[in-house]
């Protein structure tokens, strides 16, 4: 709008200072919110972008995490198989304490392989079987 198409719908003098007063009054308040909306989408855009960085970051994270948990799983796994064969080797050495000439000899000639572990309880099943078998086969680390 400008003076040019007030004075052709015959308003006065006074009257197109008044529009254009009010008019420019509207546009102020217009680049006044267009600002303000300008910022906020530039505030918005900043969080925007700050929540895609956060979320890169709690997905490297997130697989630094998981690569932690399956190392930690197989430590475990590698310490528990450790336990077991201590707890093995343990129930060997007590079964030949008793009667070997030198209880340590034992594992130079058997193979732990035979043995037969209870999964749920870890009790050693076939112990004195295959330990017999030694005894019977290999008599002179043996005392008599």
């Amino acid at each position: 709008m400008n003076r040019e198409q007030l004075r052709d719908i015959k308003l006065s003098a006074e009257q197109i200072k008044r529009v254009m007063a009010l008019y420019g009054q509207s546009i102020n308040q217009q680049s006044n919110k267009i600002k303000e909306l300008e910022a906020d989408n530039e505030m918005l855009t900043n969080k925007i972008n700050n929540i895609d960085n956060q979320s890169s970051n709690d997905d490297k994270r997130v697989l630094e995490l998981e690569s932690e948990r399956d190392y930690l799983k197989q430590e475990l796994e590698r310490h528990k198989d450790l336990i077991d064969e201590c707890e093995l080797d343990k129930a060997i050495l007590k079964n030949v304490a008793r009667d070997m000439h030198d209880p340590e000899d034992i594992f130079k000639v058997l193979d732990k392989d035979r043995f037969q572990i209870n999964n749920d309880t870890g009790e050693v099943i076939n112990l004195d079987k295959v330990l017999e078998e030694v005894r019977e086969q290999k008599n002179y680390l043996f005392k008599a």
